[in-house]
């Protein structure tokens, strides 16, 4: 009997206890903040060559009906380019790895070069480090060309309270009730940062307005890259050919008048002869191991963006209208909020329907 009265009273006193959860706002936002650049090598698997890259990026948060939105953009810079014997035998480097600037490449080539799929970590909060503590990730969308500055193509995401803050250090996601207590906390933050900090977006602005990020996961298409390089060795190895040649049907005489070997000539018809030689090696090289262009490098950016999926209540063609600067996840999410709040409170847990769903090429 005492047993069960104790059990009760301790039922009671549990009861009694005061419930601590995250309050979600049913709307909050949109509060955007930019973010310096992170700097980070990138592997091109189907050329096997590597980039290094700047990305600089703005992230907006908000909720609509209870559900968080994020969206972010980003633009990026292509620093250098490392493409081992490629980068030798065309002359534009004297790196170990074959590595030369971007500045080398004509702007043709440069605005075919793709970065894809890059994921970005954003932190809670100014100041806390990006891999020691939850985070939030957020896929960048389709990239404009490199050096444009322009931000990339994307539509907002919302996927379950589940599923939106990583942890790096256990290496999973937060579970629904604390993702919730984190949002709240971030979008405090955010807020007050938001205010201070909103308006043009400027690669040469001080990193002490932005907050740091982390490149988490990117893809590079370097073909373009690839394919202008074997033009160039090609081309110049057919012009020292065609020079070779022409030196050789000079008929320059060897002997001079007095029964001598002139060096200078000598040296010079070596010189022909050996460049022959190697342009001959070259062109026999390429045609030996025939660069195979890979299905991924046929992808257009216009075609990324319409295979970009979008399941807000807004069309895409609206939103895609509501696409064009540093601003636009911010306008996206104000222009969502009245699809939003006319619809029925969703379920528990229940996503809003808009996270981005990656095509793979």
């Amino acid at each position: 009997m005492l047993k069960n009265v104790m059990l009760l009273a301790l039922a009671c006193w549990l009861l009694s206890m005061p419930v601590h959860a995250a309050v979600i706002p049913p709307t909050a936002g949109p509060h955007t903040v930019s973010f310096s650049a992170d700097q980070l090598t990138v592997r091109d698997k189907s050329t096997g060559y590597s980039a290094v890259v700047q990305v600089e990026s703005r992230l907006t948060v908000g909720v609509l009906v209870g559900e968080p939105v994020y969206t972010c953009v980003a633009s990026w810079r292509l620093l250098s380019v490392a493409a081992g014997d490629d980068g030798f035998d065309a002359g534009l480097t004297g790196a170990s790895e074959g590595s030369f600037n971007a500045s080398s490449l004509p702007p043709s080539v440069l605005k075919d070069v793709t970065l894809y799929d890059v994921d970005i970590a954003y932190p809670l909060a100014p100041g806390l480090p990006i891999n020691s503590s939850s985070m939030l990730l957020c896929d960048a969308g389709i990239l404009k060309a490199a050096g444009s500055d322009k931000p990339s193509f994307n539509f907002p995401s919302s996927p379950m309270w589940g599923e939106l803050f990583w942890d790096d250090i256990s290496g999973r996601h937060e579970g629904a009730d604390r993702a919730k207590e984190l949002y709240v906390e971030m979008l405090s933050a955010y807020e007050k940062r938001a205010t201070k900090k909103r308006g043009a977006f400027s690669w040469g602005g001080s990193l002490a307005d932005k907050w740091g990020s982390s490149v988490q996961s990117a893809s590079i298409n370097l073909w373009p890259v690839k394919s202008w390089l074997r033009k160039v060795v090609r081309d110049q190895a057919e012009t020292a050919r065609r020079e070779a040649e022409a030196f050789e049907q000079k008929n320059t005489a060897l002997v001079d008048q007095r029964g001598q070997v002139a060096d200078d000539a000598f040296d010079a018809l070596m010189t022909a002869v050996y460049r022959k030689e190697a342009a001959k090696q070259t062109v026999a090289r390429f045609e030996e191991r025939p660069a195979k262009k890979p299905a991924r490098a046929g992808v257009t950016r216009e075609q990324m963006i319409a295979d970009l999926p979008n399941n807000s209540c807004v069309d895409r063609e609206r939103l895609a209208e509501l696409n064009r600067d540093w601003e636009a996840g911010a306008r996206m999410q104000e222009t969502m909020g009245s699809c939003a709040r006319a619809r029925p409170e969703p379920a528990p847990y229940k996503p809003l329907g808009l996270k981005l769903q990656r095509v793979q090429y």
